[in-house]
């Protein structure tokens, strides 16, 4: 489905699953494709409500896709982002340059300039976090980095679906 919306391209992707390095180039390479196809004014909407996680490679897919359809007078928007992925869009900054909404038909709303379209959504600032005091590592028992947030292994590739 590609909704009309006056003067500009409007396509959806779906995410479902994890994007991360192990699937992260093949999602490029879609995504490369459909801008190269679609020069100007292209907005792109991607559905994150399937996405369970996202790594820094997709972080940084997310900001050259951006780029390259902000050459071209269009945007993407992010929509129903679940809350562990809205963290860390927040935890980047890149929620300072791509606007968020709760719904895919809220963004597509906000794209046409509707009346009484729903407002982005707002990213609280991060609270400060307690200084977490641990033991010296030792041979037999590492201390892990507290901020590294693995994918299960057995997840599923994302399925991105271009409606």
């Amino acid at each position: 489905m590609n909704p009309p919306v006056a003067g500009k391209n409007v396509k959806i992707a779906a995410f479902k699953g994890m994007i991360d390095s192990t699937n992260v180039e093949e999602s490029k390479l879609l995504f490369d494709e459909v801008i190269a196809k679609n020069p100007t004014s292209l907005f792109l909407i991607f559905d994150f409500s399937g996405l369970e996680y996202l790594n820094s490679r997709a972080i940084g897919c997310l900001v050259e896709c951006f780029e390259a359809v902000q050459k071209g007078g269009g945007g993407i928007i992010l929509a129903s982002p679940v809350p562990n992925v809205r963290d860390v869009i927040s935890v980047v900054g890149i929620d300072k340059f791509l606007t968020m909404y709760p719904t895919v038909q809220e963004a597509i709303l906000a794209l046409r300039g509707a009346p009484g379209a729903a407002a982005p959504i707002a990213v609280p600032a991060a609270s400060p976090q307690p200084a977490v005091q641990t033991a010296p590592a030792t041979a037999e028992q590492p201390v892990p980095p507290a901020a590294v947030v693995a994918p299960p292994s057995d997840a599923p590739p994302p399925r991105i679906i271009l409606e």
